[in-house]
């Protein structure tokens, strides 16, 4: 992997570079460590709050040819990380080989699974917001808190899938397919661009023209729906590539498809500012459905 964190239940994904190990850790204990005569470095997976060891970060250490990068260590290392055999096999840096479908379960007490709990309720604006900028489909108050009631009776936290990353794909990700009627989509999105050659459908412009209402072209009935599916993550020279396929429907044909990429750093640049893109309304909503 070539990223990393200093703190179980961070969010943050950070690139492995000596300046960014050194800031990050000052240098430290538990981060460095000797074996002997041998430094050794130290943080947390990003994805699975494992204990890593940073390899190459410094020429005299092995395999020091290649850029650094991060590698599982089978061990806990004190006052850093305890080693959690099961969130290893769900994590998407471990051994192809052994990594269990993501599609398992972490148990009730994972500390994983909890931190992504108070991840989704105490970042549910911004987490909203990241869905409506990468999808063009703007979520309403009153549809995003169905949706975090059915990520909550489904304890959607505990499903392998979910990482402090990919919430917005997610929350909707074991949902069935949802209306898109009546919804507003971004006028600037490619999937408005899609709906506005259909002739049954009447985009109806908002107020400020940013957004348009999936409306039907003669009053009648009409019913587009979208979902998410198809979940990939591949390890692509030591980064993590992940995506979702976001699908939209009309009746039984598929008129938009979108392979949507993971930005692993969008929530951890928002969350960077104490005000950037807050909404006190979703908070509160997460607040109560996650309390």
């Amino acid at each position: 992997m070539d990223v990393f964190k200093t703190i179980v239940g961070d969010s943050r994904f950070i690139d492995i570079t000596d300046d960014n190990f050194t800031r990050e850790t000052g240098k430290r204990r538990p981060y460095y460590n000797t074996d002997g005569d041998r430094l050794r470095c130290f943080a947390v997976c990003p994805a699975c709050d494992n204990p890593i060891q940073i390899i190459g970060l410094y020429k005299a250490e092995e395999e020091a040819s290649r850029s650094p990068y991060g590698r599982h260590t089978p061990r806990s290392v004190p006052l850093l990380a305890e080693y959690d055999q099961d969130a290893y096999l769900g994590c998407p840096f471990s051994d192809p080989g052994h990594r269990r479908t993501a599609n398992g379960r972490r148990s009730p007490k994972n500390r994983t699974g909890i931190a992504i709990r108070n991840l989704m309720r105490d970042q549910f604006d911004r987490i909203v917001y990241i869905w409506s900028k990468q999808t063009g489909i703007r979520l309403s108050h009153a549809f995003a808190e169905k949706l975090l009631r059915q990520w909550r009776d489904d304890e959607g936290w505990r499903f392998h899938i979910a990482n402090y990353q990919n919430l917005p794909f997610a929350l909707l990700y074991a949902q069935p397919a949802l209306p898109l009627y009546g919804r507003l989509v971004s006028s600037s999105s490619p999937l408005h661009t899609a709906l506005v050659r259909r002739p049954e459908i009447r985009m109806v412009p908002s107020v400020n023209g940013k957004y348009s209402q999936v409306k039907s072209s003669d009053g009648g009935y009409v019913d587009p729906s979208f979902f998410v599916s198809e979940h990939r993550q591949e390890v692509v020279d030591e980064r993590l590539e992940e995506s979702f396929l976001l699908t939209v429907t009309l009746s039984d044909e598929t008129v938009y498809r979108e392979r949507i990429m993971v930005d692993h750093s969008f929530l951890t640049n928002l969350m960077k500012s104490e005000t950037g893109h807050r909404d006190r309304d979703f908070l509160d909503i997460a607040a109560r459905v996650l309390r």
